[in-house]
């Protein structure tokens, strides 16, 4: 039993790694989803200031994300960024993202870094704007305003 680790309220085993993944993730979606977790509220404006432009703008992205964790007090171990689509598609065009084979973990996705920051996509997040930045059981919602990308929330059939 010395060999078991903890993650909530579960025990597993060392020949479990694949359920150690999922129950993190568990973690993850009951963090995001849990509204007396969130620790703040940040937004990030997708149109540029004038006569600057937009491959430039993107990178002010990076400060929203920054400026969550600074709401988390974060000791800079376990941070994690959950993107909706629109976020997704800002960040896949950033050089600091180091892209990693995808891996589909639950309804997330696990695609890649921002230095030591593990970035997961939700295609199917409730608000496409949306994002979140976490670390420690704890989480801050994101926003993307006044977007020209054209998303629309529709109504399921």
């Amino acid at each position: 039993m010395a060999d078991e680790e903890r993650i909530g309220e579960r025990v597993l085993y060392p020949d479990e790694p694949a359920k150690a993944d999922l129950l993190r993730l568990d973690s993850l979606y009951h963090i995001v989803n849990n509204s007396a977790d969130w620790q703040g509220f940040v937004t990030w404006d997708n149109s540029p200031p004038v006569n600057v432009a937009y491959q430039t703008h993107k990178f002010a992205i990076l400060d929203a994300f920054q400026t969550g964790f600074a709401f988390l007090r974060t000791r800079l171990t376990d941070e994690w960024i959950l993107l909706g689509p629109a976020a997704t598609a800002v960040v896949r065009t950033l050089p600091q993202l180091i892209e990693d084979e995808p891996q589909v973990r639950g309804r997330c996705i696990l695609f890649g870094r921002l230095g030591r920051i593990k970035v997961y996509a939700d295609p199917d997040m409730d608000d496409p704007l949306g994002w979140f930045v976490g670390c420690h059981g704890k989480c801050v919602k994101g926003l993307i305003v006044n977007s020209p990308l054209g998303f629309t929330m529709r109504q399921p059939e």
